[in-house]
């Protein structure tokens, strides 16, 4: 029996843009089709010096503003609704009395629990 490849098999990986300031584990997984790997500049030695080397270019072309570095506030999402005032379903359909669920509030997505 011959096997045969689907035509997704022959779609080759061009680009991974990695967002992780250090190189997380590839558990042994290799991209066969030698793609850019973009990386922040601020860890580009790290992933030179690590096992993605062997997984196709290293690029440091991400903007650092784009790392994600902890959060600032947490807000109780019953006071966010209290204080912004009009409340919308993912509809956008306006809300007067919100429940349990995802709602638009601000501009911003509150989940209620």
């Amino acid at each position: 029996m011959t096997k045969t490849h689907s035509p997704i098999a022959a779609v080759w990986v061009k680009d991974v843009y990695v967002k992780a300031l250090t190189p997380p584990s590839t558990n042994g997984y290799t991209f066969s089709s030698n793609p850019v790997i973009h990386v922040y500049a601020s860890a580009l030695a790290k992933y030179k010096a690590s096992d993605w080397k062997n997984y196709g270019t290293i690029v440091g072309d991400l903007d650092e503003w784009e790392a994600t570095t902890g959060v600032d506030e947490i807000h109780n999402p019953q006071s966010v609704i209290h204080n912004e005032g009009t409340v919308y379903n993912l509809n956008g359909q306006r809300i007067s009395n919100a429940g349990k669920g995802l709602y638009i509030v601000g501009g911003k997505k509150v989940v209620l629990k």
